[in-house]
């Protein structure tokens, strides 16, 4: 099944891996070694920002999976100036002329809460792609109200360890986020953070994921 032009994985199928990477040539990697879609962003080690425009360029033609790219202009905190907002939204018009398959950000105020307004108008830049609210969502107090505002908004995954740690710290929590998405309908949970090959069975099956979200590549067959 193909959801916003991209590949769905079902339920006691395989799991759809997403895999982030900062290289044309990672990317290539990663889907020969089992990625089914490439987040593309730099500085990993900061936890991603925005990759170059060359990069994207090159990366697109080079892989045979969808290439989803972050749209963060600096590393620190989630809330942007207008400067800034003014930058990732010219970042997403130069990448869709691209034709990147789709956007990852997150965008909060000083309160940690999200920026609706902000965000509403970033996810009219990025349609019809697939957009995907990154883990700026697990500094967010209320994650269920929040879930149903940024499904509201037109996002449509979250990305997420369920808070702090990695997933499988937070199973609770993502079973939770999990029920709470498919009820609201439209919007998925991606789990992620310290993913691999040999958990990333207990978070599906705990959970009901369909996709996870992986800094490396390895077979999700069930």
């Amino acid at each position: 099944r193909r959801v916003h032009g991209e590949l769905r994985a079902e339920a006691g199928g395989m799991v759809l891996l997403e895999v982030c990477v900062e290289s044309t040539e990672a990317a290539v990697d990663a889907i020969h070694n089992g990625a089914h879609r490439i987040e593309l962003c730099a500085s990993l080690d900061e936890g991603g920002i925005s990759p170059s425009l060359s990069c994207v360029e090159s990366t697109v033609r080079a892989a045979s999976q969808p290439v989803h790219v972050m749209v963060r202009p600096r590393p620190g905190d989630f809330v942007y100036t207008a400067t800034e907002l003014e930058l990732m939204a010219s970042f997403v018009r130069q990448c869709k002329e691209l034709n990147v398959s789709g956007f990852v950000f997150g965008i909060l105020n000083h309160r940690n809460e999200v920026d609706v307004e902000a965000c509403r108008s970033l996810v009219s830049l990025c349609q019809p792609l697939s957009i995907t609210f990154h883990r700026a969502f697990d500094l967010l107090l209320d994650k269920v109200s929040s879930l149903h505002e940024i499904a509201s908004i037109g996002f449509h995954r979250v990305l997420t360890s369920g808070g702090p740690g990695n997933a499988v710290d937070n199973l609770d929590v993502l079973r939770q986020l999990t029920v709470v998405a498919r009820h609201v309908g439209g919007i998925l949970i991606l789990p992620g953070g310290g993913i691999r090959s040999h958990n990333y069975r207990n978070v599906v099956e705990y959970c009901g994921s369909t996709e996870v979200h992986s800094s490396t590549s390895f077979s999700t067959s069930l």
